[in-house]
């Protein structure tokens, strides 16, 4: 939201009203982590992942951590948490999977758009550099979940650059 508020603002169908509708972007946003931290909140702390957690510590005693796991932690994948025949872990999937659905096109639009102004600036791009553009940004986080699936540790390096 941050860094695509100025091209929404700047393509304002009613530029009057580009205030309420930044506070009621920003309200929504808000809302939303609000929402997801608190629920994940009480979905882990209740007693479905003893045994998640007493199984991860187990292992480690034994000296069998998976690299960038500590025992006791929250998996960085959340679903790894669940029992594989577990109802919970099939609902997670769905809705990450309309999640991934509804917000890729957003953040390939903002990511597009933010490119497009750093490298051509006002000129008119061609189809190739758009296809470029789209393919790339598809396949190379594609190449790096395939390749090094710790996407937390890709987060906070790619967060800190």
């Amino acid at each position: 939201m941050h860094t695509c508020a100025l091209s929404i603002t700047r393509s304002s169908a009613h530029p009057e009203k580009v205030t309420r509708d930044l506070f009621l972007g920003y309200l929504l946003v808000f809302l939303s982590y609000v929402i997801c931290g608190s629920l994940g909140y009480i979905g882990f702390i209740g007693p479905k992942f003893k045994d998640y957690f007493i199984k991860t510590i187990e292992v480690c005693n034994k000296g069998k951590c998976a690299a960038g796991s500590s025992p006791g932690l929250i998996d960085q994948n959340c679903i790894n948490m669940y029992n594989y025949t577990d109802p919970a872990a099939f609902v997670l999937r769905i809705a990450i999977f309309f999640l991934l659905f509804s917000t890729y096109p957003l953040v390939n639009f903002f990511l597009k758009n933010i490119l497009l102004n750093l490298f051509y600036r006002n000129k008119q791009t061609t189809k190739v550099i758009d296809l470029t553009m789209n393919l790339s940004m598809t396949l190379i986080p594609l190449f790096f979940a395939l390749v090094y699936p710790n996407i937390g540790a890709i987060l906070a390096y790619a967060s800190a650059v």
